[in-house]
């Protein structure tokens, strides 16, 4: 790295943290056999006999370096690629009970860990494969356990809870009561009706766990929750329209912050969250829907950069189909489309929109034949349709729909 950079804290680039990264293993770790893979952004190195070849991904670690002002660059590289990596979980449930946490993930964080691992983008031993175990809600959120330390955060794999000869639903329980310890105090309320957990801890998107606490807030109707990253939790009310803007401008700001989270509104109906939806007359609606389709066009290009990399790796011939989203001129309403090409054997996304198209080899131009929204497509196609079971949901396609099938769906095209 140029050392001028670093003693005037100019922003070092992704390859120059790199090194940074590698020095802070080597000093605080003792790691050897370091080794950098670029194309996955991660670094590979031996810290003990029994845990060879873990992976430290640097994208997180890279944005928080550069964010944190100078003095505490130090800090986030010690906590980041310090000696953390030694901390086990204890053998026995009772040792490791007061460190138990539930964590509140997105649910393509499980998904994706488990195509990475197929894709090889880290080594497992032998004798251990990736399944962590959760609990799915709100359709796009997962709960999971984890043990937490002041300088490491483990997660409580399957293997683990055949160990402790447990189940996961009874030790969430159980780690509840310690999120419940360390959250003394009811969330802070910013605005009239609008409040956010205060705790800044890595833990206050859990929190949306706690529903006594939620059920604390005074808001106008069912409570209405977003969790834009892990140290933010909004609560308001579902009929509270003008606090809706304010909660948009809060998960804007906070989706610019390092780990962010998908940001689809949740509400909560008895005692369960739900995926939420504005109603067609509502205000934010156009804003409600463009965080979620972004929301759902980075969890689609992910999968699909995984997809691609697996199939490539077994040499299968399948497209991965791409996720589009776009604003109606007219309406400013929020789409999204794909393209389901004739000859192509491919995976396609759930989206709002699917252009059949041809491609024309003579003139090397595509034309496009019909659009038609996903429920006209199911109903016209739906047995050349195979769900393939995953999250989020693809349906594998081959034919191509005949001259019949395509003069009823331009009947749906605009």
């Amino acid at each position: 790295m140029n050392w001028i950079k670093k003693i005037i804290g100019v922003k070092p680039s992704r390859d120059e943290f790199a090194d940074i990264a590698k020095m802070a293993l080597q000093k605080y770790s003792n790691a050897e056999d370091i080794i950098y893979d670029q194309e996955n952004y991660s670094l590979s190195a031996r810290v003990a006999e029994d845990l060879v070849n873990p992976v430290y991904f640097l994208g997180n670690a890279f944005e928080e370096y550069c964010l944190a002002p100078r003095a505490a660059k130090e800090s986030v590289l010690q906590t980041f690629f310090g000696s953390h990596m030694l901390v086990k979980i204890p053998s026995l449930q009772n040792e490791a009970l007061p460190n138990l946490l539930p964590r509140v993930q997105p649910r393509s964080y499980f998904e994706e860990s488990a195509l990475q691992a197929k894709a090889g983008d880290f080594k497992l031993s032998a004798d251990k494969t990736w399944d962590l175990p959760f609990a799915i809600f709100a359709e796009h959120f997962g709960e999971t356990l984890i043990f937490d330390t002041p300088t490491a955060v483990l997660q409580v794999d399957k293997d683990k809870l055949a160990e402790w000869n447990v189940q996961l639903e009874s030790t969430l329980h159980q780690a509840m009561q310690n999120l419940n310890k360390i959250t003394p105090e009811p969330f802070q309320e910013v605005a009239p009706g609008l409040y956010v957990s205060q705790y800044q801890d890595s833990h206050d998107a859990s929190r949306l766990l706690l529903l006594e606490r939620i059920k604390e807030c005074k808001v106008q109707g069912r409570p209405v929750a977003m969790i834009p990253n892990r140290n933010i939790l909004i609560v308001t009310g579902e009929s509270d329209h003008a606090n809706h803007s304010l909660m948009l401008n809060i998960v804007e700001e906070a989706q610019k912050q390092p780990r962010p989270m998908p940001a689809f509104p949740v509400v909560l109906s008895e005692r369960t969250w739900h995926l939420w939806q504005p109603g067609q007359n509502h205000s934010e609606k156009q804003r409600f829907d463009y965080f979620s389709a972004l929301s759902m066009l980075d969890i689609y290009n992910t999968q699909k950069s995984l997809l691609d990399k697996i199939h490539e790796k077994e040499k299968i011939d399948l497209f991965t189909a791409n996720y589009i989203v776009y604003q109606k001129k007219e309406t400013g309403d929020i789409c999204s489309a794909t393209a389901w090409t004739e000859g192509v054997h491919a995976f396609l996304p759930v989206v709002d929109k699917v252009s059949f198209v041809r491609v024309e080899e003579e003139e090397d131009d595509s034309g496009v034949l019909a659009t038609a929204p996903w429920d006209a497509v199911q109903k016209i196609l739906g047995s050349s349709m195979r769900p393939l079971g995953t999250y989020p949901e693809r349906y594998e396609v081959e034919s191509f729909p005949n001259e019949l099938q395509l003069a009823e769906l331009k009947k749906y095209s605009e």
